[in-house]
């Protein structure tokens, strides 16, 4: 699975409580990343996924590419509007 420069940001920001980083350091994770889900079995075009050895957080790919990392209490999603477009719950 390959992970976008988006993703590899929310992980430094989100699981590693990380503010400031250089763009180095998002490559870097861009590549743990991939080494980390290598073994992530995709079943369908979008879904949201267990982060491996981090329970706290749920990963979301798209056409086997992981595209954000949220927070497990606020996986929950809910329609904004009619063209059926998701805000997440919480704060």
């Amino acid at each position: 699975m390959k992970v976008s420069y988006h993703a590899a940001q929310r992980f430094l920001e989100r699981v590693v409580n990380q503010l400031e980083f250089s763009k180095m350091d998002i490559y870097n994770t861009q590549d743990y990343l991939e080494v980390l889900l290598k073994d992530v079995v995709i079943s369908s075009y979008k879904r949201q996924f267990a982060l491996p050895n981090f329970q706290r957080f749920v990963g979301i790919y798209q056409e086997d590419v992981l595209v954000t990392i949220i927070p497990k209490d606020k996986k929950q999603l809910r329609p904004s509007n009619k063209f059926k477009k998701y805000t997440y719950i919480g704060d």
